[in-house]
């Protein structure tokens, strides 16, 4: 007689239990009540809803399923949970065909279904795959704050330290994780994962310090080929970024660029890349391209950036010595003619390429290249005679740069001349 109202007190208390979210104490005192009354409603309710916000969707279903023919009012309930359990089968068929997106868009409507933190944490899972990691790092923590023992978040957690290539958090997590729980494999692969990647990858950098640059790209290589990581995400990013600056310094360019590019397509605001892709144009003849690289992450993503401007400037020296004349060869005489050998070179080619010469010709093309000849020819005089001016010249600078250093050194031989003067 006493099974009907000891069956009421359990169901209630689990309600009670299940506004607390102490959703296992709340599974056990729903279990009770329908000891004591098999057919009892809303002890089947309250059982199938404490699994679910578990995030076991399948079981309460199928619990709910058994019941339907002699207790059809649980029709709505056992809907929803068999919404929940599609809908988390669903979105991880989405993730084997690798649609990340769709993915992420059916877990994310899962979680407004329940409070369980199954769906977030798969939703979270599709954003690492699609390589961000930030709002995983944020949401992970939180899910962690509220409930310490959750171990999938702290695996979620670890994932997204992993690929952001914290190898020491990552592996923090990890060990974590197997300490609530000692057989979760996941957690104990992925730190086996890390570990293995980390050896790699700082073998690697040791390597390129010492400028072993050869050992350096294959532990780079090592470490790329046992990631096992998105192609999106920014350890994939780092992994070829750093693997191209050692196949610049083995002057492989082209496997340079193209490890710049997976860098660069996978991660666009990676300076690394960029700036070793840079390097690369303006050591392979091509610094009008790196030229227009720079200044667009300038004007960008990069602005007022110390080294993205400072590869620009070289960038630009390098395109304006490409395009300058050669003074030497105008003048047909050696790099280390003395001034002596210059002037009088100047003066016999001065003559030969006197406009006065084809004057008479009225041909107005071919006096115009002689005047432009003939003006290069007095530039080289000017320039190759005079001392500081040469310096410059054979350090790479063009006409214009040499007189902004030259006028710069007058300005600053002036003032100091001026501010001696002072003194006195």
């Amino acid at each position: 007689s006493m099974c009907p109202s000891m069956a009421a007190v359990y169901c209630n208390r689990s309600a009670a239990y299940l506004q607390l979210e102490r959703y296992d104490h709340a599974m056990q005192d729903a279990r009770e009540a329908i000891k004591l009354m098999p057919k009892y409603a809303r002890g089947h309710q309250r059982l199938a809803q404490a699994l679910c916000e578990m995030g076991d969707f399948g079981v309460a279903a199928r619990h709910l399923e058994t019941l339907l023919e002699a207790i059809p009012s649980l029709a709505s309930d056992h809907q929803k949970a068999l919404q929940l359990s599609q809908g988390l089968a669903d979105g991880k068929a989405a993730m084997e065909e690798e649609k990340y997106s769709e993915a992420r868009q059916i877990f994310r409507a899962l979680s407004t279904l329940t409070k369980s933190e199954v769906p977030v944490l798969m939703a979270l899972r599709a954003e690492l795959e699609m390589g961000r990691c930030d709002y995983a790092l944020s949401r992970s923590l939180s899910i962690i704050r509220n409930k310490k023992k959750c171990v999938d978040a702290y695996v979620v957690r670890a994932w997204a330290m992993y690929l952001r290539r914290d190898f020491d958090q990552a592996l923090k997590h990890c060990r974590e994780a197997l300490r609530l729980d000692p057989d979760f494999a996941e957690a104990r692969n992925l730190y086996k994962k890390v570990k293995v990647v980390n050896a790699a990858f700082e073998g690697a950098r040791k390597n390129y310090s010492e400028r072993n640059f050869e050992q350096a790209v294959t532990l780079f290589t090592e470490a790329i080929e046992k990631a096992h990581v998105s192609k999106r995400s920014p350890l994939w990013a780092s992994l070829h970024a750093q693997r191209a600056q050692a196949h610049r310094r083995l002057h492989n360019l082209e496997d340079c660029l193209k490890d710049c590019k997976v860098a660069i397509q996978t991660q666009d605001d990676n300076k690394t890349a960029w700036t070793t892709r840079a390097s690369v144009l303006i050591e392979m003849g091509m610094p009008e391209e790196a030229e227009k690289e720079m200044a667009r992450l300038l004007e960008g993503t990069f602005q007022n950036d110390t080294m993205v401007r400072h590869i620009k400037e070289k960038a630009e020296f390098e395109r304006r010595k490409r395009k300058r004349p050669n003074y030497y060869e105008i003048l047909g005489v050696s790099k280390i003619a003395s001034e002596m050998e210059i002037k009088s070179a100047y003066k016999k080619r001065a003559l030969e390429l006197h406009p006065d010469r084809v004057a008479k010709e009225n041909d107005q093309k071919k006096t115009k290249e002689f005047e432009e000849k003939f003006k290069a020819t007095g530039e080289a005089l000017e320039i190759l005679t005079d001392t500081m001016k040469r310096k410059l010249y054979d350090e790479g600078y063009d006409k214009e740069a040499i007189e902004e250093r030259v006028r710069a050194a007058n300005r600053a031989a002036h003032e100091h001349q001026h501010n001696g003067h002072r003194h006195y």
